[in-house]
């Protein structure tokens, strides 16, 4: 083990990297409390390295006050607590001077309770640690590096997330995430823009529209008002209760699209399609898997390359063009298949006109 060391030390002394090798521990605890008028401010700035954030907005309060837990390992504070205002601001920084080191106990961290007025906006820059915001009706921005995410209440929202579950209810306007990695749970807000790495996503009751851009994982949306666009890598979709439209396109993963006043179109690689209660028309590109339809109010488009096909109950004209597997149509206003491929044809109590092309 020696022999391995010692190259690792000399090239560590050789660069001017000093490594403090003897463990510490954050065992001294200290209190403080900051507080700020906030006439002739509109926004609280905050830059936090570690530690946990929790914000709750009060109607009516006229200062933003701040209790600070401090884990800290020497007495010399060597950290910084500032409130002060600037210009129209009210910045805060809570951080520790950086130190290389290894911690056998508590690390250095400076845990935030904090009030504000419910109007505040809120701009928050955090390193490490989970964020927490309650009772606000303003404006929020966090940039986040670390740690869960939980907000209740807020006006527009804008989050750029690296990692850690995020919880978001209340928020009354627009939302724009970025999110690296980790769960997502969305209830209510109007217009929503997300754009994820891996982790689920639960999205629900917006009056607006919504947008998705999901690398991985499982995704469930429902009780949507506007149009929903989403594009997904791999993982399962649930989407169901939309009042408009919806565009899909999807790599990978099963797919369930339930009860949807508006068009929709679906581009789908490879994974099961269960498609049904649509009140408009469906357009469907599928490379692979089984593929059912059920009681669409419209006409219904199918280009299939492989995998069982079952369409029923269709008020509108079937359109179908189909690679390889069975197909199976039941009461539908009319059919036309192009292209059957290979694979069993059953038709049943077709309303229209039939075309099939072998």
């Amino acid at each position: 083990m020696l022999k391995l060391l010692t190259p690792i030390c000399a090239a560590l002394l050789l660069s001017g990297c000093v490594i403090h090798i003897s463990p510490d521990s954050a065992n001294i605890h200290e209190q403080q409390e900051l507080v700020l008028s906030t006439q002739n401010v509109s926004k609280l700035v905050s830059e936090t390295s570690s530690g946990n954030v929790k914000i709750t907005g009060v109607e009516g309060l006229k200062e933003i006050t701040v209790k600070a837990d401090i884990r800290t390992y020497n007495h010399e504070k060597p950290y910084t607590l500032t409130l002060e205002k600037q210009g129209n601001s009210a910045q805060l920084i809570a951080k520790h001077s950086s130190k290389m080191g290894f911690y056998s106990g508590n690390s250095p961290r400076i845990n935030l309770t904090i009030q504000v007025p419910a109007s505040l906006a809120l701009d928050l820059d955090d390193g490490s640690g989970d964020i927490e915001i309650k009772g606000s009706k303003a404006d929020i921005k966090v940039d986040d590096n670390s740690g869960n995410i939980i907000i209740a209440g807020g006006r527009n929202l804008v989050i750029d997330d690296g990692s850690g579950n995020i919880e978001i209810t209340q928020v009354t306007g627009d939302m724009v995430i970025e999110d690296d990695s980790g769960n997502l749970s969305i209830d209510g807000g109007n217009k929503l823009v997300v754009e994820d790495g891996s982790g689920n996503l639960s999205i629900s009751n917006l009056t607006g529209s919504l947008k998705v851009t999901d690398a991985s994982g499982n995704l469930d949306i429902t009780a949507i008002k506007g149009h929903v666009d989403v594009e997904d890598g791999s993982g399962n979709l649930t989407i169901t209760n939309l009042s408009s439209s919806l565009e899909v396109k999807d790599d990978s993963g099963n797919l369930m699209i339930q009860s949807i006043e508006g068009d929709v179109k679906v581009d789908d690689g490879s994974g099961d399609l269960n498609i049904s209660h649509l009140a408009s028309s469906l357009i469907v590109t599928d490379d692979s898997g089984e593929l059912s339809i059920e009681e669409v109010q419209g006409d219904v488009n199918i280009n299939d390359g492989s995998g069982n096909l079952s369409v029923t109950q269709v008020v509108g004209v079937v359109t179908i063009e189909d690679a390889s597997g069975n197909i199976d149509v039941n009461n539908t206003g009319g059919l036309v298949i192009t292209e059957s491929g290979s694979g069993s044809l059953k038709m049943h109590d077709i309303n229209g006109k039939v075309n099939v092309k072998n």
